[in-house]
């Protein structure tokens, strides 16, 4: 590969998927001939698509990660920390809304739909981790599923948010939490939880999905 780094290759795709989706199109056209080849692009994201999904996902809490150490979590409520972690990744995402919209599209896909699970669910642990979420036991996944719960349900809001500086999301973000969460505690009511993890049968299931936070936790 040439010294064209893979977010650099990433970005560079971002800016023609809002017009060909996350397909094979865009990677061709992303591909300049000169300083992007289709060996670079190849060699960044061998499964195509799917793993320029993976890249993009891996991006946004890259990016969120970096943007969170800049606040002083010590000082803030789990609640805060929390909602906080969701408000920065809609923030690195907000110059490519259109991206994410054709991604959630892309999710829905045949052979997609546990891609997108596993980046919600692997991005909802980081989150948590980062909040302070020590749990190991079944609390480990309830609070990250009501979390996904939570992320998804702000996320479609905020795809159709016209309001200025998404302020009508934001409301709806710290809405959502309030009703999931009492001082970082969970409540009872996990009624959502079935719609965004609708092909998962069982909890041997769920624990492949977090499986690698747990593992260390252990």
């Amino acid at each position: 590969m040439t010294q064209t780094k893979p977010d650099t290759l990433l970005l560079a795709l971002l800016r023609h998927v809002p017009f060909d989706g996350w397909s094979d199109e865009a990677l061709r056209k992303t591909a300049d001939g000169a300083r992007i080849t289709l060996a670079d692009l190849m060699v960044a994201f061998p499964g195509g698509t799917a793993d320029a999904l993976r890249a993009f996902a891996d991006w946004v809490e890259r990016q969120m990660l970096a943007r969170l150490g800049r606040h002083k979590l010590i000082q803030m409520r789990v609640r805060d920390r929390v909602a906080l972690g969701v408000r920065l990744c809609l923030e690195v995402m907000a110059p490519h809304r259109e991206a994410v919209r054709a991604a959630m599209h892309s999710g829905w896909q045949p052979g997609r739909t546990i891609l997108g699970v596993k980046s919600l669910a692997r991005l909802c642990d980081t989150i948590w981790y980062e909040a302070g979420d020590n749990a190991t036991d079944f609390n480990y996944y309830t609070k990250r599923m009501l979390l996904a719960a939570v992320f998804s349900s702000t996320l479609i809001y905020w795809l159709q948010d016209t309001s200025e500086k998404f302020e009508k999301t934001y409301l709806f973000l710290e809405n959502r939490i309030d009703n999931a969460m009492q001082l970082g505690k969970l409540t009872h009511n996990i009624k959502n939880i079935p719609q965004i993890f609708g092909k998962i049968k069982n909890i041997s299931s769920i624990r492949d999905i977090f499986v690698g936070r747990q593992r260390t936790a252990a």
